[in-house]
């Protein structure tokens, strides 16, 4: 819509699909574990039914999940204090580390910049490059959700960090040869869009959306709200950042300079999310709780 909008009706736009996404989403009832925390077993139920469906059996749900709010209740501490266990201590870790690396292996340099990326790699037309990308990153969450309970968590982020990894040091090496060694690279100048669409396809099947699935799932019930709201303000936090300070450091030290960066952090991420991640796939909240 940017290519033939103007600012001002582009956001009349996107205002829209918040309105309707506000009118589809007020009907979802909340979740069962939520209901049962504060004793409503009967809309519990009709919540379960509701996600699960009209001819699930939720009578061994609804017993799993009461028996884990009862141990959780029984060991659970108020406030700040509740940090003090082991497992929101890891957990609060490990997502925060998630959500700094989400934003600074490159994502936001790539989308925020792509017209000027694509003007810069002497692209073909700049804002039907990015029109191209975004289409991909949609197709790409679809995807993902076809993936994300099968492969399994971790392996979709590690699939993900890993081409990412591939597709900035090649965006690197793009960049050096044309701007610090002044090559002529008219000839593949479409190597950067086929990069960058790669890029957030696989970026959009594991880092975009896998992490706030394992935000939803790692925390206990004590600390979620809280835990998750620093975990997600850090995130933004380091997206500020990168989208800041993004032009002045690829001026200064070369658009090559920052891809190589953001391929070392790429390859960090991968080693942080096999060794310390735990898995979530298929498990309870309790299940997940006594892993960590």
């Amino acid at each position: 819509m940017g290519k033939f909008l103007t600012v001002y009706w582009m956001n009349v736009i996107c205002l829209l699909f918040s309105v309707v996404h506000t009118a589809c989403f007020v009907w979802f009832p909340d979740t069962p574990r939520w209901h049962l925390l504060h004793g409503r077993e009967k809309a519990a139920r009709r919540s379960l039914v509701f996600y699960r469906g009209p001819h699930y059996d939720v009578d061994d749900e609804i017993k799993l999940i009461t028996v884990g709010i009862e141990e959780s209740k029984a060991t659970a501490l108020s406030g700040w204090k509740a940090f003090s266990t082991r497992p929101a201590r890891k957990a609060l870790i490990i997502t925060v580390t998630l959500m700094t690396m989400q934003q600074v292996t490159g994502v936001n340099a790539t989308t925020f910049y792509a017209s000027k990326l694509f003007e810069e790699a002497g692209a073909f037309d700049a804002h039907v490059a990015s029109i191209v990308v975004a289409a991909v990153e949609v197709v790409a969450a679809v995807v993902s959700m076809g993936l994300v309970d099968r492969l399994g968590r971790r392996v979709l982020l590690m699939i993900s960090a890993v081409s990412m990894a591939i597709c900035t040091g090649t965006m690197g090496f793009y960049f050096y040869f044309k701007d610090f060694k002044g090559e002529d690279l008219s000839s593949i100048s479409g190597i950067p869009v086929l990069v960058v669409s790669v890029y957030m396809f696989t970026f959009s099947i594991g880092f975009g959306p896998v992490i706030w699935v394992i935000l939803g799932e790692i925390f206990p019930d004590s600390v979620k709200g809280t835990a998750s709201g620093v975990a997600a303000g850090v995130g933004w936090f380091f997206s500020f950042v990168v989208t800041k300070f993004y032009p002045t450091f690829s001026e200064s030290l070369g658009e090559y300079t920052c891809y190589w960066t953001f391929f070392a952090l790429c390859i960090l991420s991968c080693f942080y999310i096999g060794i310390f991640l735990p898995e979530t796939k298929g498990k309870t909240l309790d299940e997940i709780q006594a892993d960590m």
